[in-house]
């Protein structure tokens, strides 16, 4: 009799813990519940469709915060070397992942906001790279130099500097910072250039 009376009562605990995973997966709630459900669900062997949907998604969020890990640390000291650089295609597609989590996580904005973060970075990128090329462009219109020029060519320098200063630019594999790099140091070429352009008097030849 007792040993029934057991066996019914283990039976209503996994009844009350389908339901409860039922209701979990109803409702965007916190990881530490799903957390909770799958604790005390170890020990129960039969096949619950909503338990055993806990599970997975309690599976699944755990190896999505461990691939994210890398993208929300925010001292560069932990970071990977140089070797290791992120990849934004990869940060797109847990981005994109994480729209299947079955839960809350607080992550999940973070790295929505880091990809927003990068993809303007991104667009001040290849801005600066254009606007280059454009000055460019200009300084092969004329002969004149103007000091307006050396000084517009002396700020842009600074602000491609200020771009690849930035922390982004040390934790992704970008294609723009080695273009960055390439044009930066053309324009302080440039600029020096210009300078002693600038400087050197202009000697005119008097005819007699």
């Amino acid at each position: 009799m007792r040993r029934c009376s057991r066996k019914f009562l283990m039976f209503l605990h996994k009844l009350c813990l389908e339901e409860k995973a039922k209701h979990i997966l109803a409702g965007e709630v916190q990881m530490s519940d799903f957390e909770d459900v799958v604790r005390t669900s170890e020990d129960v062997c039969a096949l619950f469709p909503s338990l055993d949907g806990v599970k997975k998604a309690f599976s699944m969020a755990k190896s999505w915060l461990t691939k994210s890990k890398p993208y929300l640390v925010s001292d560069l000291s932990l970071t990977s070397v140089a070797s290791s650089l992120l990849k934004v295609d990869d940060l797109k597609e847990l981005v994109s992942e994480s729209n299947l989590l079955m839960m809350y996580l607080e992550e999940r904005v973070l790295l929505e906001d880091v990809l927003q973060t990068y993809t303007q970075w991104g667009r001040d990128a290849f801005s600066a790279l254009n606007d280059a090329e454009f000055l460019l462009n200009i300084l092969d219109g004329g002969d004149k130099i103007l000091f307006d020029i050396i000084s517009t060519f002396k700020d842009h320098v600074t602000k491609m500097e200020s771009i690849m200063e930035n922390e982004l630019s040390l934790r992704f594999d970008s294609i723009v910072i080695p273009k960055l790099r390439e044009t930066c140091a053309f324009f302080n070429w440039c600029s020096k250039a210009l300078i002693f352009h600038d400087s050197v008097p202009i000697l005119k030849v008097t005819v007699k």
